[in-house]
């Protein structure tokens, strides 16, 4: 088949026509109406089956589930069958079922992805223009899911948005193993400028956090949230802040100082100011990854996970653009690992 044949379609904009007439038809595809067919290639208690077994979603209650597999339209790709174009926007995520998928960029291959994986959600959540080659490499089963459709659902159900941020960040770390000699971070940072006598106050403490967090100028009663509930850290050079392995629980973000980092195979990296410590493993709920320990002297706001995804919920869209820009850290950071050996880990590529 070719390219302009079996690459997703263009959805037009919301408020135009495309949304109008699913508005008139008797029920919408988050009913499940897209679906209904005498003999459906995916019934409704498989696809429910099949949410459940894709990481990240595998703890979500049955009712989240449910609501899911309702947006989910099946559909059999057939070997040879190009689903993705490079240069055109990706506009749905895909899970698959059965089959395998062979993911490039700029001839560069990103992956082969089957069974319990996914495809599209990065370059879709990340609004990125240039997109991908996807490339079916066996028959194909997958569950299609349109990335405007996941958006609405997930300012109407949080859970499910935070549990995809919980995952993308996972293989973000998982990811960051993979990239010697010093995991995608910077070798050396700057400390910044001299650190600061007296405690931050309010105001200090959330233009900082604006700075850091790269939040839009609309944000200010979050960040107000934010810095109101984060505890100032000052440590002395030579501090161990933490070692792999210990619990994460919250973020550093480094007003000043600098950080030391290793992992137990050996990567090593610095962290300075302006930069977010720990916010991966802490998101993701896994164990610190690396050991961090004060270069120069150290002050740092610390942001307990519990007071941001509390934020988060009480700001989606804000927990939306944080989305939008893990999904293209992570794409782009695979793009970087794209020459080591295919992983078997991401799952919303």
């Amino acid at each position: 088949s070719s390219p302009s044949r079996c690459a997703t379609p263009t959805r037009a904009p919301p408020g135009s026509r495309a949304r109008s007439s699913r508005a008139r038809s008797s029920c919408s595809r988050r009913e499940g109406c897209a679906v209904s067919s005498p003999e459906p290639l995916v019934g409704r208690v498989e696809r429910l089956v099949a949410m459940r077994s894709f990481p990240g979603w595998s703890e979500l209650p049955t009712r989240d589930l449910v609501t899911l597999a309702a947006i989910a339209r099946p559909r059999r790709i057939g070997v040879g069958e190009q689903v993705f174009t490079e240069g055109q926007p990706i506009q749905t995520v895909l899970l698959v079922l059965e089959g395998e998928l062979a993911l490039s960029r700029g001839g560069k291959r990103l992956g082969l992805y089957r069974e319990s994986s996914g495809v599209g959600g990065l370059a879709a959540f990340a609004r990125d223009p240039r997109g991908y080659d996807c490339l079916a490499t066996r028959d194909s089963v997958v569950l299609e899911l349109h990335a405007e459709d996941l958006e609405e659902l997930f300012e109407d159900r949080f859970p499910i948005l935070l549990a995809v941020i919980r995952e993308l960040a996972r293989e973000n770390v998982e990811l960051r193993r993979r990239l010697p000699p010093s995991a995608g971070f910077p070798t050396r940072s700057s400390a910044g400028d001299q650190c600061p006598a007296q405690a931050l106050d309010l105001v200090e403490r959330i233009f900082f956090l604006r700075r850091t967090l790269a939040f839009g100028a609309g944000r200010i009663d979050s960040l107000a949230e934010l810095a109101k509930g984060a505890e100032e850290i000052r440590a002395e050079p030579g501090r161990v802040v933490w070692k792999v392995g210990d619990r994460a629980d919250d973020a550093l973000a480094i007003v000043c100082g600098t950080l030391r980092c290793r992992t137990e195979d050996g990567l090593a990296f610095e962290l300075g100011a302006g930069d977010l410590a720990g916010g991966l493993d802490a998101l993701g709920q896994v164990p610190r990854w690396y050991s961090a320990e004060v270069g120069e002297g150290l002050v740092a706001l610390s942001m307990g996970r519990d007071l941001t995804v509390d934020v988060w919920e009480d700001h989606p869209d804000l927990a939306l653009e944080v989305l939008q820009a893990f999904a293209a850290g992570l794409l782009a950071l695979l793009e970087r690992a794209a020459e080591a050996p295919p992983p078997s880990f991401p799952t919303i590529p």
